[in-house]
């Protein structure tokens, strides 16, 4: 049997607090229009693929490194469309519903 190895987590205080990003990653197959949205941790429960940003990271790279890991993509087009933000958006239980699916 393979063993994997542990992927070590890294520790809150190398991200900038308040600062997350989610993206939507659309295609389009001739056909319908599709959305990738990703299962959290074989759990049931699906969330657009995002992450946190590092302190001596940049947003976008940020952004593209999860493309990468997360959803398996690396040579996409990316623009954006929209930033959302606000003190109260984060309120501590808020997103607990959004990924009952």
């Amino acid at each position: 049997m393979v063993q994997k190895k542990k992927k070590q987590l890294p520790s809150i205080e190398e991200f900038m607090p308040y600062l997350a990003y989610d993206f939507v990653i659309l295609d389009f197959n001739g056909k319908q229009l599709q959305i990738i949205i990703l299962e959290y941790h074989n759990t049931g429960f699906f969330a657009l693929p995002g992450g946190f940003v590092k302190h001596d990271e940049h947003v976008v790279s940020a952004i593209k490194k999860a493309e990468r890991e997360r959803a398996g993509l690396d040579t996409i087009y990316l623009e954006q469309f929209h930033t959302f933000g606000s003190a109260s958006r984060s309120a501590l239980g808020c997103h607990e519903d959004h990924f009952r699916g």
